[in-house]
């Protein structure tokens, strides 16, 4: 009878291993990240968009030149007649005449703030 060694892995067979998932990780984190960043980048786009069309239907609901403007999340949604509720960002806008800026910045990350206005479609910086 043949005596089988003794089975299991070799030490390099480890450290194999532990390089190709610390490889992995290096390269998976980062993209992950800027994924969440993509999606958050979208939302706001997305309640900037919202907030282009009320303000477009307030023009003509009120059959007025001007724009309404809000503070806040809470104050926009009610004077616009959008929902908005975001955890992730604080949302206003500004009048001025017959224009407005629409802003929305993100909490506690730099300030990173997206925009539109009425001739603009909404921009969010890059990540």
């Amino acid at each position: 009878f043949m005596k089988i060694k003794n089975p299991g892995f070799t030490l390099v067979e480890l450290m194999v291993d532990v390089v190709i998932i610390g490889v992995l990780a290096v390269v998976s984190v980062p993209n992950f990240r800027n994924g969440r960043e993509r999606r958050l980048n979208v939302q706001a786009r997305t309640m900037l968009g919202h907030i282009r069309a009320a303000e477009k239907m307030y023009r003509l609901r009120n059959d007025t030149n001007s724009y309404t403007a809000c503070s806040d999340n809470e104050n926009c949604s009610i004077r616009l007649g959008v929902q908005l509720a975001s955890a992730e960002w604080d949302i206003w806008v500004t009048t001025s005449g017959s224009a407005y800026q629409a802003r929305a910045r993100r909490n506690g990350h730099g300030g990173r703030t997206c925009t539109a206005n009425q001739t603009a479609e909404p921009f969010c910086p890059d990540p």
